[in-house]
């Protein structure tokens, strides 16, 4: 046998990662050689299976190695046979053979020594992983570990560290994982390893993730993808990478993006064997359709779904999937369904150990026996989705005061039913944390909404002002949370919610493969309670939680001399609640569908002229037209209202953030804020600004007449900090509003309306996003965000108001000035010299404002869109 042909053969095996397309077709061109030895043909067969696989052709893979395994075998050849044998252990685990996959690994161990014994024990170790039998993974990594670095074996040393990284993963152990996965990426890149590194920036991802850092684990989710590309998108690796974005993009929102990428992954999922994932992952394309609002399509994936897991005989995932196609229906054709059928799935639920969903099914039970008159029935239904009140994870105790809320309304408690609400949006508050940590919390605001709108409803009914501002703005004390998408800066925080991700992640497992979830369920609900007490004491010690209850001595204490006008809308019906000199006034308005369409006519014109883009007739035809929507909402929304000249505080809601509210009451000091106590807790922080404040004047990138507005601020103070042209990186920008009394940004704003916590100002060098603004320690009290519609946010379920306006008043920004339509920026320098020099003279934000806008001749149609762009929001 010629030493030459068995290297070449040997050269091929070492080199299936670094290039497997490349291998595999080396491999069948060997293979062509009619006179090879057995060794040489042999070790060809297991080459070609190892790029087939590492190709996710594992029927290609599994016809290769067995080619391979029985020439060795039939020649005695019992240490080749021996290695394809533990290759071929991988090839029965992806195709499901778990059991199978570990009886062969351990059938080679036998005739293996050295290195390939210690490469034999890392396939044992990463197919008891996928069994779910991590601590014994973690034994046969770690002897795997000693004998792969006596042998001085680094490739494998680094696939080694790659999995047990993610094992640690899944322990919550992530400083030990992230350590593993670094040295396994430095590793790769010294042996110039593409799929190893690429393998490592993805489960870097998967690591960041879990530890609540979003923006890093998208940065190395990127990282694999360029990887995965310059690989030529091996299969298989690409779609879990993709499924894994999806996953992480859901989880905080990002609906938009998730879809795409779980449809990527669904479609080259659909192209290959890998049976496992690609049902996986269309259930999860099901969840993020229904989460999208496209129920009937999640309908559709969530049916087929079903379909797989019953033929691959996976019961929890098979029960998972008929609930995510029970909410989907629901969300659309209620109808199509019957209590008995809602409330035997969710029987079947908590069977598994997935109570929280099966008491859900319960409620949806009693909702459907409400609709059609059956009060013992919806009695029956709602009293069981009911008992988990005071027991088990936050989550189900809210559902459960959801439950309890509609039996009480239902039997006439109205009373009763308040309180049940009251204690549900309790349990939401108390918890927002740890809802906001898993995936938990799309199902949290779910229910929050639901009791929200209950409560608003019944205080409608009953005409009091005074409650229903209290109901309103108490469950905009809870919704005001957005998404954490980076961990907490305290690291025992950290750390617990880091291991509620695990825990949960680890039930819901449990649940899918039949095992038991008590013993998790009880851990869930124990760290839940740390959680909770953690952050009691990172607040000092308070028992209770921080927010006011809202009653009518807190409104008018607050308010005081000011007009307080909420706005809420309830059946699509929008209502207003008054509040002047310590009385208030409950008025319906206009239609919500005829305020956004009256709204979105004065948006369209503002947006064209404040750019002045058009022909001068369609200028003169937009100014018209702005009059007239101006005219109309200040007679709708303000009718038999006088402010005088304020100052007025205006809570809006829904799609009445979008409104000039300034140009409603010309001349009048307008403060809008997203919610009551948003409002009273920036006015703790409302700046007292002079010209000797510390002031940050910054001009982005791509703006003509930035540098010269900043220039012409500058003039209002002794000592500011300016930075314009390279030095306005968003590194520089951030150090600098840290601690500064004012801050004032001329860039351009990208809004992110999928979420809002993306959106970001263009720096010099980078994007500098709401999350990288929440890095701010001390924010400065007032912000002027003067370029582009960066005032807008968007208004999600709830009320809920996410955006870069909104972010910056919940970091602690007293007042934020910002337009909101794009404007031409070389119209802006003239009004903020003169806002500033107002605001400097001892004007407050909100007064300094109207004055700047009362004050300017409108020469212009552009100058009076100009007056109408920007509003004053927070304090």
């Amino acid at each position: 046998m010629p030493t030459a042909m068995i290297e070449e053969a040997l050269a091929l095996v070492d080199g299936v990662q670094d290039d497997p397309r490349a291998t595999l077709a080396a491999a069948k061109s060997l293979l062509g050689n009619a006179d090879l030895a057995p060794d040489v043909r042999a070790t060809a067969y297991w080459a070609a299976g190892l790029a087939s696989r590492q190709l996710n052709d594992l029927p290609r893979a599994e016809r290769a190695l067995t080619a391979g395994l029985d020439i060795a075998g039939a020649h005695g050849l019992l240490r080749r046979a021996a290695q394809i044998r533990s290759s071929f252990s991988l090839v029965r685990l992806y195709t499901g053979n778990t059991r199978e996959a570990l009886e062969e690994a351990e059938r080679a161990s036998a005739d293996l020594d050295g290195a390939d014994l210690a490469r034999n024990r890392m396939q044992i170790g990463l197919i008891q992983q996928r069994l779910g039998d991590l601590h014994a993974a973690l034994d046969h990594y770690e002897a795997a570990l000693a004998g792969l670095r006596n042998e001085g074996d680094r490739l494998a040393e680094a696939r080694l560290l790659t999995n047990r990284g993610v094992l640690h993963g899944y322990l919550g152990r992530l400083d030990d994982g992230v350590a593993d996965l670094a040295l396994a990426l430095s590793i790769g890149r010294d042996l110039d390893q593409s799929l190893i590194v690429a393998a490592c920036a993805h489960n870097l991802g998967f690591m960041e993730g879990r530890r609540g850092d979003v923006p890093a684990a998208l940065t190395w989710f990127d990282q694999a993808e360029e990887a995965y590309d310059q690989l030529g998108r091996p299969p298989g690796m690409v779609e879990v990478l993709l499924a894994n974005r999806a996953e992480l993009l859901l989880s905080v929102g990002l609906f938009d993006e998730a879809a795409a990428a779980a449809a990527a992954a669904l479609a080259g999922l659909e192209r290959s064997d890998n049976v496992t994932d690609l049902s996986e992952t269309r259930w999860l394309m099901a969840e993020v359709s229904l989460a999208n609002g496209n129920p009937d399509e999640g309908l559709k994936h969530a049916t087929t779904a079903v379909q797989e897991f019953t033929s691959q005989d996976r019961a929890g995932w098979q029960l998972m999937a008929e609930y995510t196609a029970l909410r989907c229906r629901f969300a659309s054709t209620p109808s199509q369904l019957t209590a008995p059928d809602v409330v035997q799935l969710g029987t079947r639920m908590k069977e598994i150990g997935l109570a929280g969903e099966g008491d859900h099914c319960l409620l949806l039970a009693g909702r459907l026996a409400l609709q059609i008159g059956d009060m013992t029935l919806a009695r029956s239904h709602l009293q069981s989705a009911a008992r988990a009140r005071s027991r088990g994870p936050a989550v189900g105790r809210a559902q459960a005061w959801l439950a309890e809320a509609m039996l009480r309304e239902a039997e006439g408690n109205q009373r009763g039913a308040l309180r049940a609400i009251d204690a549900g949006l309790g349990v939401i508050r108390d918890y927002r944390s740890t809802l906001g940590a898993t995936d938990l919390r799309s199902y949290a605001a779910a229910h929050g909404l639901e009791l929200a709108r209950m409560a608003t409803r019944l205080a409608i009914d009953s005409q009091s002002p005074w409650r229903v501002l209290r109901a309103v703005e108490d469950w905009r004390s809870v919704s005001r949370q957005v998404a954490a998408v980076r961990p907490p800066t305290d690291h025992d925080l950290e750390q617990l919610l880091a291991e509620l991700r695990r825990v949960e992640s680890e039930l819901r497992e449990a649940a899918l493969n039949g095992e038991p979830t008590a013993g998790l369920g009880a851990q869930r609900t124990s760290l839940e309670k740390r959680i909770r007490s953690r952050e009691r004491q990172l607040r000092g010690g308070a028992v209770t939680d921080e927010r006011r209850s809202w009653t009518r001595k807190a409104v008018t204490t607050a308010v005081g001399s000011r007009t307080l006008l909420s706005f809420m809308t309830h059946a699509d019906q929008i209502y207003r609640v008054a509040v002047e000199g310590g009385s208030a006034t409950l008025t319906r308005t206009l239609g919500a569908a005829a305020a956004r369409s009256e709204l979105d006519s004065l948006l369209f014109s503002l947006n064209r002229l404040a750019l002045g883009r058009g022909s001068p007739r369609s200028l003169a035809a937009a100014a018209a037209t702005m009059e007239v929507k101006i005219a109309s909402l200040r007679s709708n929304l303000l009718g038999g209202l006088d402010p005088g000249v304020g100052p007025v505080v205006v809570i809006p809601s829904g799609a009445l953030h979008r409104v000039p509210w300034p140009a409603l009451m010309p001349e009048v000091e307008v403060s809008v804020a997203p919610s009551l106590e948003a409002w009273d807790r920036a006015s703790q922080n409302r700046p007292s600004v002079a010209r000797s404040s510390a002031a940050t004047l910054i001009a982005g990138p791509d703006l003509t007449a930035a540098p010269a507005e900043v220039a012409a601020i500058a003039e209002s103070y002794r000592n500011p900090h300016v930075l314009t042209g390279m030095e306005a990186t968003a590194t520089s920008a951030l150090s600098a509003l840290d601690g500064a009394a004012v801050g004032h940004v001329a860039a351009h704003g990208v809004f992110r309306a999928d979420n809002p916590s993306f959106s970001s100002l263009l720096m010099s060098d980078a994007p500098l996003t709401v999350y990288d603004l929440q890095l701010i320690r001390t924010p400065p009290g007032l912000m002027v965000l003067s370029s582009c519609d960066t005032g807008i946010s968007k208004v999600i379920a709830g009320d809920e108001l996410l955006g870069l306006s909104a972010a910056l008043i919940d970091m602690g920004v007293g007042n934020l000035v910002a337009p909101i339509v794009p404007i031409a920026d070389e119209v802006v320098p003239d009004l903020m010299a003169d806002f500033h020099r107002y605001l400097t003279g001892g004007a407050t934000p909100s007064r300094s404002l109207a004055d700047v806008l009362a004050g300017r001749d409108a020469l212009t149609d552009q100058e009076r869109a100009l007056r109408a762009s920007f509003v004053c929001l927070g304090a």
